[in-house]
């Protein structure tokens, strides 16, 4: 029988989203989060405890990685030229979050964490949430299930 394991960070209580750099990286897992035509977005990181297994979080303003589970992080409110049409936060296709992203605030039967710029009027007044799926979770659900009915 499978069990999840218990060393993963849970989100978001374990994660941390800073605006004014990494967290201390003796403590922490950070991935920093750059858009380089937005001024504003120079010092952003999503962060989560070092303590915990490390989900190998990587972030592009390119388009998706390859090989990697990504969800595109968009900013419809902000204008164009600052390229916000190219951008992912990836995991490896066998992490056990899947990220998704709203910028209509939380989405139901999903944990969420809100996501402000204070520098970015335009993020700063988006109701942008990062949000998980845990897929550690629906993993032991399913396993749990077929276990019982055996």
């Amino acid at each position: 029988m499978f069990f999840p394991s218990t060393d993963y960070p849970k989100f978001p209580l374990d994660f941390v989203w800073r605006t004014n750099g990494p967290s201390n990286t003796q403590q922490a897992y950070c991935t920093r989060i750059y858009e380089p035509r937005d001024r504003s977005w120079y010092n952003n990181y999503i962060c989560y405890r070092k303590d915990k297994r490390n989900l190998n979080i990587e972030w592009s303003y390119k388009g998706p990685l390859r090989n990697r589970m990504c969800e595109r992080i968009t900013a419809p409110t902000k204008p164009s030229r600052y390229s916000w049409h190219n951008n992912y936060l990836c995991v490896p296709m066998d992490s056990v979050y899947k990220f998704h992203w709203s910028t209509n605030g939380p989405l139901p039967n999903k944990e969420c964490m809100k996501i402000t710029v204070p520098k970015d009027n335009h993020w700063n007044n988006q109701r942008s949430y990062l949000c998980v799926e845990d897929m550690n979770k629906a993993i032991g659900t399913f396993q749990l299930r077929a276990s019982s009915s055996s």
